[in-house]
């Protein structure tokens, strides 16, 4: 049956869409700030959660109108990819995004070509992104990760112990957040390793998989260097799976199970066999599953598995070795007590007695050998990188708060400041509270239309934060952002309602965010403005009525 479609244009769809954008750009503008509000999301089953974190409310807004939504959905993929690119700036994007399609759209109904505006938007954003580079600081000492970490988590106390992490862990370092039978933030020190890869979103349900991340506890490792082809399935792959689990045939052809060998299984490995996938993905009632590809290959990779097989235990499955897929037990499987699959890097920590194991001390000895014989020094670099990955551990954060509620705010925010803390190390910094793009938009001389939208819109996250801050008169709220234009680097420290020089009050953000923010809210702002229809799906009221009012003839 095919789906009637129904489309509205011009100003009309406009009129619409920009309705649905700030619709939700006011919701996750709320929390912008260190006086930002938090939002209260309902929840299908439970209380409902208070969070003041821009990814999780964003996922949540939906509008029953179809043109509204759409936009709104657009609007999201900008922010998401914001986040999953440096690990923060949702809200900052959604702001961008809402000024450079709504002063768009003005001026595309006073007669600017749609097509130019947004060419000549990626053009400014150029100018923009090389301006703020110029405006950077390396990161550096302790103190300044301290204060990246406060101004993303809003606690001094907390930021504290976050930068004091990133800088023994490095911005490579894997952190984890678990949660503490005890209220606080904990922090300690775990065995394991990170992998570099992606994770296989078919072996994740669609929340994990929104989230990009899907954590087991006590879980049983399979590590494949050679992984049977799908035409390999019901020789090799099968004899494997029936080991997980015992069970019978009923009458009516289904398996029962009676008792479960392995409950979670993680499989490491290079190729991906389709038809295996389905074949685990049917055991999913007992058996909790994940699947991770790593990227790296050739001897590299094989080291690695070296490295991991001495940490988590068990076997490699490696044919030439005389090791076979069909042949290997549950007992040759390795251990983890955690394992976090991200979309792009795998997590595991094991317990304190693996790191106390001969072969693991043994593994560490023999790759430090490695690396001092290494004469190359790309060679000598790998190496170190791997000893480091080997034996530095996993740093981890425990969490608990008074209630269920607040301990998951904490963990957002929490999961925030490490990622722009890790951001800030990488990229450097720039000065917070929006005051950064303010400045860097002085290098547009509002030449073409783009670089007008493009310099108001850059006012947009100073402006949201100054508005939740008390701020709200729209000709105080002017004369403020026309001091802080005045002023390179000077902006509003809201909490004390003074103006100040925002890098030496250490209001900071990492540049890595603010980049990101700018280039997907221009993204997604330039195809919303190249667009004339919104095509939906029609609705027939009448089918609504008649299905839940009247009855079905016998």
């Amino acid at each position: 049956m095919k789906i009637i479609k129904k489309e509205i244009h011009g100003k009309e769809a406009r009129a619409r869409m920009l309705e649905g954008i700030n619709q939700m750009a006011d919701v996750v503008g709320s929390t912008l700030g260190a006086k930002g509000r938090n939002v209260i999301v309902d929840k299908e089953y439970g209380a409902p959660l208070v969070v003041n974190d821009g990814l999780t409310i964003i996922r949540e807004i939906f509008d029953t109108d179809q043109v509204k939504n759409n936009a709104m959905q657009l609007i999201k993929d900008a922010a998401v990819r914001t986040n999953d690119n440096a690990g923060d700036g949702t809200t900052g994007a959604t702001m961008l995004a809402r000024e450079i399609v709504k002063l768009g759209w003005d001026a595309i109904e006073k007669g600017a070509n749609p097509v130019f505006l947004r060419n000549e938007l990626v053009d400014a954003t150029e100018k923009i992104i090389t301006e703020l580079k110029e405006q950077s600081k390396d990161v550096t000492d302790v103190e300044q990760k301290k204060q990246v970490a406060s101004i993303s988590v809003q606690d001094t106390e907390i930021g504290g112990k976050i930068g004091e992490l990133i800088h023994k862990v490095g911005a490579n370092g894997a952190v984890t957040l678990k949660s503490s039978i005890k209220k606080g933030v904990f922090v300690e020190s775990d065995g394991g390793m990170k992998l570099e890869g992606q994770m296989m979103f078919a072996t994740v349900t669609q929340q994990e998989k929104e989230a990009h991340k899907k954590t087991m506890e006590n879980v049983k490792v399979l590590v494949l260097k050679d992984c049977p082809e799908d035409h390999e399935f019901e020789t090799k792959w099968i004899p494997f799976i029936k080991k997980l689990s015992e069970g019978y045939q009923a009458e009516d052809g289904s398996m029962v199970v009676t008792k479960v060998n392995v409950p979670t299984l993680l499989v490491i490995a290079e190729k991906v066999p389709q038809r295996v996938l389905a074949g685990v993905s049917q055991n999913r009632a007992w058996l909790k599953f994940a699947w991770f590809r790593p990227s790296t290959a050739g001897k590299d990779m094989e080291e690695i598995y070296k490295d991991l097989q001495s940490m988590i235990g068990g076997k490699v499955v490696e044919e030439k070795e005389g090791d076979y897929l069909n042949k290997t037990e549950v007992d040759d499987l390795g251990d983890v007590e955690m394992a976090v699959v991200g979309r792009y890097e795998l997590i595991v920590t094991v317990a304190e007695e693996n790191l106390k194991a001969n072969e693991y001390l043994d593994r560490c000895n023999e790759v430090k050998k490695q690396q001092d014989a290494a004469e190359d020094d790309v060679e000598k670099e790998q190496i170190k990188d791997r000893f480091a990955n080997l034996t530095g551990g996993i740093a981890s954060i425990k969490i608990a708060g008074s209630t269920p509620q607040e301990t998951v705010d904490l963990k957002l925010r929490i999961e925030d400041s490490v990622n722009a803390t890790k951001s800030a190390v990488e990229d450097g910094i720039v000065s917070g509270g929006g005051i950064a793009l303010l400045n860097a938009s002085k290098v547009l001389e509002g030449k073409t239309e783009g670089e007008k939208v493009l310099k108001r819109a850059c006012e947009a996250t100073s402006r949201q934060i100054l508005y939740n801050a008390g701020f709200e008169d729209p000709k105080e709220l002017d004369k403020i952002i026309r001091d802080f234009n005045t002023h390179d680097g000077v902006g509003m420290n809201v909490i004390e309602g003074t103006q100040v020089d925002m890098v030496e009050k250490g209001i900071i953000d990492p540049l890595k965010v603010i980049k990101e923010s700018l280039v997907n809210a221009v993204s997604v702002g330039g195809l919303l403005l190249t667009s004339e229809y919104s095509i939906t799906n029609a609705t027939d009221e009448m089918d609504a009525v008649r299905k839940f009012f009247i009855p079905p003839k016998e």
